[in-house]
């Protein structure tokens, strides 16, 4: 079937069209383009500024002038500029005043009423060389041959018409916008000030090559107003340092390039609202931040007030030795503060949240302590920071456990803001788990909070509901040790507890020994009396029994005594009545597996009176 000699399905969108027809499709679009509306621009080079224009293009493809034409576009200004679709389906062109290889943003306000405009960039032959995604981030590279033109258009059916805004800011080199000064963490600390509504939805701020440290702290909060806005930041080299979603009160850590400006890009509603963006070094030479040397497991807490929720404190803890492994700990009577550790390069030790963490490999670190703006913030909060191993192994102050096959205590003790925590040094396995038993011996409902650290320095412990904690190892496979710290600190909204604690090994067994039964001593004993026997091997339980049996009879010794390191346990057999004789002689564990340990001699008991 052949098509009609002015078919629209001829015309190529991306170069001038030459077909059979051109001639009446050329008096066609200018026709349409006197019938239709066009408004009048107005520029500005404050990019705070309004500029308005509209220039209307159709979109039926045949219709559409030739995207490598300047004809019909509306030139702009860098600003917000101002436009209106009167007509569904409607094109607005507008010619770009940036040289080829600059860096731009094309922004759009956040969920306002109105066609939300779609906008792409094409070059001098008509090329599209930036689309939606990179002009709302910022990092459309203008490749290709200048001049360029923004194409302005809404696929949304349910709002075809009305008026729409776009912020046009360049990223790649020094313009106008607000400088954001440096901040610390003061409170009054400096920031940038900026306001939107009367037809301003977004800004553009910058940050001075000469004046930023490697990574910064910025955070973004609405001072009035209820509308949200979002921020990115970018260095002149079109790389996105970070970004954040749409809040009234957010902050995000940034790695800024050295030596190199940077620009952020602010994206709100046209509403009336007035923000403040604060900077704030977070590397070794931050500002504002209490000095909080480590202290020894068993040292006094430090602390102060928490202000408001969103607010951004900063503890500088320091240590002796970058081998040093600290553990860190914020406390309130709330249960809503947060922490986030970074080291002394301003790199993340310690994931942002509301539990202890441990951190080595610096001997200094930054740590935000903040409340999440959507939760209540107590007056006041308490900080833990314990040296809880050296480069020798645990700390001195760590109890060293010998053995966990089962478990390890109970154990009982006093903490309080004086006395914060405890610790034990655990030879654990690679995969063990505990169950924890924890109870206020003075019968107080908040109980002392654990932490379990491998060598991964993840804490290993969960709270289930209403079980209680669950500690856990996760280490790669091996045979031998893989040990771990146990801390065991105040409650979370508490400042005293009398604790107990126990661990309980939920598997068959913990630790890397296995279970053996190597001797039992003595092999011989006279009747009439009773015998203390001694096993030794390793893994040894409470309930493993020492038997010995002969022609159907069958004794079996108490268990008095388990060592620590599980080595040797201590029973007493009672031979009252036993036939003298060769007994068989074995070891049953508490799970029912038995040792042969060849046989046990009864003597016969000298009359009384003899011997």
């Amino acid at each position: 079937m052949s098509h009609h000699p002015c078919t629209p399905g001829t015309a190529a969108r991306s170069a001038p069209y030459t077909g059979p027809c051109a001639a009446l499709l050329l008096a066609l679009s200018v026709l349409l383009s006197m019938l239709l509306p066009v408004g009048t621009a107005q520029a500005s080079t404050d990019p705070t500024s309004t500029v308005t224009a509209n220039t209307t293009v159709t979109d039926n493809p045949a219709l559409t002038p030739d995207r490598a034409a300047t004809d019909g576009c509306e030139p702009v200004e860098l600003g917000t500029y101002q436009g209106s679709f009167t007509t569904p389906g409607e094109v607005d062109c507008l010619a770009l005043p940036l040289p080829a290889n600059a860096r731009m943003a094309a922004l759009t306000a956040l969920s306002e009423p109105g066609p939300h405009p779609d906008v792409t960039v094409v070059d001098a032959d008509g090329v599209q060389r930036c689309a939606s995604n990179s002009l709302s981030g910022g990092t459309c590279s203008l490749t290709g041959t200048a001049p360029y033109r923004a194409l302005v258009s809404t696929d949304d059916e349910d709002e075809p018409t009305g008026t729409y805004s776009i912020a046009l800011y360049r990223t790649d080199a020094a313009s106008n916008c607000q400088v954001v000064p440096a901040g610390d963490f003061t409170a009054d600390s400096a920031a940038a000030s900026f306001s939107t509504g009367g037809g301003v939805f977004s800004r553009c701020l910058t940050i001075p090559a000469d004046d930023h440290s490697p990574v910064e702290n910025f955070q973004l909060r609405a001072v009035t107003g209820t509308s949200t806005a979002n921020f990115s930041v970018l260095d002149t080299n079109g790389k996105k340092a970070c970004s954040v979603s749409a809040s009234l009160s957010t902050w995000t850590t940034c790695d800024l390039t050295p030596g190199v400006a940077h620009t952020v890009l602010v994206t709100g509603r046209d509403v009336t609202a007035t923000y403040t963006l604060t900077r704030r070094d977070v590397t070794a030479t931050a500002r504002g931040c209490a000095a909080n040397p480590a202290t020894a497991v068993g040292g006094p807490s430090t602390g102060g007030a928490l202000g408001e929720p969103g607010t951004l404190l900063c503890r500088r803890v320091t240590t002796g030795d970058a081998a040093d492994v600290l553990h860190l700990n914020v406390r309130d009577a709330v249960g809503s503060a947060n922490l986030l550790v970074l080291d002394a390069n301003g790199k993340a030790a310690c994931g942002y949240s509301n539990t202890s963490c441990a951190v080595t490999g610096s001997t200094g670190y930054q740590v935000l302590v903040t409340v999440p703006v959507n939760l209540r913030a107590a007056d006041s909060y308490r900080f833990d920071a314990l040296r809880i191993a050296t480069a020798a192994g645990p700390a001195a102050e760590c109890t060293a456990v010998p053995n966990v096959s089962y478990g390890y205590g109970p154990v009982t003790g006093t903490l309080d803001e004086q006395h914060t925590a405890v610790c034990a040094a655990l030879p654990t396995a690679y995969n063990d788990r505990f169950n924890l038993t924890i109870s206020d011996t003075d019968g107080r409902t908040e109980t002392a909070v654990p932490a379990l650290y491998d060598r991964s320095l993840g804490n290993g412990c969960l709270l289930y509901i209403p079980s209680g904690y669950e500690c856990s190892v996760s280490e790669p496979y091996t045979t031998a040790v893989s040990p771990s710290v146990l801390v065991l600190g105040l409650p979370e909204k508490a400042a005293r507890t009398s604790y107990s604690v126990e661990l309980v090994c939920w598997t068959i067994r913990c630790g890397p020994e296995p279970v053996s039964v190597t001797a039992v001593t003595p092999a011989t004993a006279t009747n009439g009396g009773k015998a203390t026997v001694t096993v030794t091997g390793t893994a040894l339980h409470m309930d493993d029994k020492v038997r010995i049996t002969r022609s159907g009879s069958t004794l079996e010794a108490v268990t008095t005594a388990v060592s620590a390191d599980r080595k040797t346990l201590t029973a007493v057999l009672d031979l009252a009545g036993a036939a003298a004789g060769s007994w068989s002689l074995s070891v049953i564990t508490h799970n029912s597996i038995e040792y042969r340990r060849g046989t046990f001699t009864v003597t016969q008991a000298p009359p009384p009176g003899e011997g």
